[in-house]
């Protein structure tokens, strides 16, 4: 991790830039925190994801786009009925 930046008072900077970076430090840290989140949840998901069964090289019939576009119209045009 890196190292942490204390932002303490100086006469430099004023108290609205300080209150300004301290937001930003805890906006930053907080999405760093869901990214860390993420990529450690990615290893079990790649697991999950090789545990499936191959798909077959064809495709069910009720699965095929033109089968899928059908229903799709159909369903459309039975809307339009109503």
């Amino acid at each position: 991790m890196p190292e942490q930046i204390a932002l303490t008072h100086s006469p430099e900077i004023p108290d609205d830039e300080l209150k300004r970076l301290r937001e930003q430090v805890a906006e930053q840290t907080a999405s760093i925190e869901g990214q860390t989140a993420t990529i450690e949840q990615m290893p079990e998901h790649i697991q999950e994801l090789e545990a499936r069964p191959a798909k077959n090289a064809t495709t069910p019939a009720s699965h095929h786009p033109q089968t899928l576009r059908s229903r799709s119209h159909h369903h459309v045009h039975a809307e339009r009925q109503r």
